[in-house]
């Protein structure tokens, strides 16, 4: 059993409520509304900047070149291919780069980036930031 697999059981209740709730089955099902996806993308979006800078912390706090190879091509990922592919979807409703940007985050956003960016500051190791911090958000993309 992978290292992976032996989170998700151990966290069983709390994995199927992360992966397994009604804006999550329904964008999977396609009856989510247009209105309720177009706000996920602008919210996801303001998101991904900070996740952005997570990973470039993760970039100047590794200890090996190695290391900071990977931050920054999870970096990269981040800024020129998802970043840009909610650019071009939502560009489809009229809005641009600054719109997103810009946006008012939802009542939830605040303290969760904040939470996030405090406990990511505090990671010294790579192995850590990716494992406690980072990881699981892309794993949940694979659910």
């Amino acid at each position: 059993m992978s290292f992976f697999d032996r989170l998700k059981t151990a966290a069983a209740a709390e994995w199927r409520a992360y992966t397994r709730h009604p804006f999550t089955n329904a964008l999977a099902d396609g009856s989510l509304t247009e209105a309720a996806f177009r706000h996920y993308l602008v919210q996801d979006y303001l998101f991904l900047i900070e996740f952005a800078r997570a990973y470039a912390l993760a970039v100047y706090k590794s200890p090996k070149l190695a290391d900071m190879r990977e931050a920054a091509a999870g970096l990269s990922a981040i800024l020129d291919v998802e970043m840009n592919l909610h650019v071009k979807l939502c560009a489809g409703w009229g809005l641009s780069p600054d719109d997103l940007e810009h946006a008012p985050p939802a009542s939830e956003m605040p303290r969760a980036i904040s939470n996030a960016r405090r406990s990511v500051s505090r990671m010294a190791r790579l192995l850590m930031l990716a494992l406690t911090a980072l990881r699981p958000l892309s794993w949940s993309f694979n659910a």
